[in-house]
């Protein structure tokens, strides 16, 4: 994107989610680094003109609905009236300690959640942080891990599920940065399973639980026979666009394995910015959008026709991209913003479109701020 980087905060959440974080620590992160980090290289070289394959896969901007896109790409454009989580950032991370604790985990002051708490408050209070602090960083990545969690435990409960409460036990491990974990991230693996999971139940796909491939969820439609379908998620978060195949072969295999109409979930946040720098150029937030748009759909662009062999034979209805990128919006402050996109692999079936529209459709709107 034609961007700028540096590490996390946060305010929206993606094709369709914004999310207010504290007034005062927005003022002063932002005043503080717009400067410092204004002359970073871009995320992805998308200034100017960037040679996108299709023209009608360009960004539809200002569009509040679900719309498909050429070539069976399919989008949610951004809702302009975003959810707000109703909390104050101190008030998010409090509400996800005392729910970790109150299904029984205990939180060593050194953890990845207790130290980023720690380190954006002292006390109550929110804590002064130099971009130059050694916690500067942590301080930033804190408000994303603390929304992704809030919005967790705000639509789904882990303690109905032992598999679920044994991902959360694992998503409170790893490092408190992610690019610390390149190689190996168990904790926010796990916690990617559990945002898509409560997405899902956002979304009334009732039940929800951890089985094969990695969820398994029901969803109602009259498009199904018996009037629902058990569907299967298999969640992959990428750590290199190098392993996007194998990511995509693998979960394609757990899906074949389930027996079940399938739908890989991947996250590509740390795929497409390995160094987890956030976007300082200031720009409008429509730029913003239409770049970050590009950017993802030049990737899916380039891997098309072979993810269409890769799932082949396998169940796969459908792939859906989840891209999270901070941004210092240049009024607002520090911005979450998120980014959603499937890919359909129905590969021109009737009754696999049906099912493939179905999911997506009815999963957008468990998306944060689609209401």
């Amino acid at each position: 994107m034609d961007t700028t980087r540096s590490t996390p905060t946060s305010r929206s959440f993606g094709v369709a989610t914004s999310w207010s974080v504290s007034k005062s620590i927005c003022r002063r992160l932002t005043a503080t680094l717009r400067d410092a980090w204004r002359e970073r290289l871009a995320i992805y070289t998308m200034d100017g003109d960037l040679p996108v394959r299709d023209a009608e896969r360009i960004a539809l901007n200002g569009l509040d609905q679900y719309l498909p896109i050429g070539k069976g790409i399919g989008m949610m454009v951004e809702n302009l009236e975003r959810e707000c989580v109703g909390r104050t950032t101190c008030e998010t991370a409090d509400f996800v300690l005392d729910r970790i604790r109150a299904l029984g985990f205990k939180l060593h002051p050194e953890s990845r959640l207790m130290k980023m708490r720690n380190v954006l408050f002292e006390d109550d209070s929110p804590r002064e942080l130099d971009p130059n602090d050694i916690d500067f960083a942590i301080a930033l990545e804190a408000l994303r891990d603390f929304l992704h969690f809030g919005f967790i435990f705000d639509h789904f409960d882990p303690s109905l599920d032992g598999e679920a409460k044994q991902r959360l036990n694992i998503a409170l491990q790893d490092c408190h940065l992610p690019q610390d974990n390149l190689e190996n991230s168990p904790g926010r693996d796990a916690q990617f399973e559990l945002f898509v999971a409560a997405i899902c139940s956002r979304a009334q796909f009732i039940p929800v639980k951890f089985a094969e491939p990695d969820i398994q969820v029901v969803i109602p439609g009259p498009e199904f026979p018996e009037g629902s379908q058990i569907f299967g998620i298999a969640a992959k978060r990428i750590k290199s666009v190098g392993n996007f195949e194998k990511n995509v072969r693998k979960a394609s295999k757990q899906i074949k394995k389930s027996d079940l109409p399938g739908v890989i979930a991947i996250d590509t946040s740390v795929a497409l910015n390995r160094d987890n720098e956030a976007i300082v150029k200031p720009m409008e937030l429509d730029r913003f959008r239409k770049l970050h748009n590009k950017g993802l759909r030049r990737f899916i662009d380039d891997y098309y026709k072979r993810i269409q062999e890769w799932v082949r034979t396998k169940g796969v209805r459908t792939i859906v991209f989840h891209d999270h990128q901070i941004w210092a919006h240049p009024e607002q402050g520090w911005t979450l913003m998120s980014l959603y996109m499937a890919v359909d692999t129905s590969r021109g079936n009737q009754r696999r479109n049906r099912e493939y529209e179905a999911f997506w459709r009815s999963y957008g709107r468990g998306l944060p701020s689609i209401r």
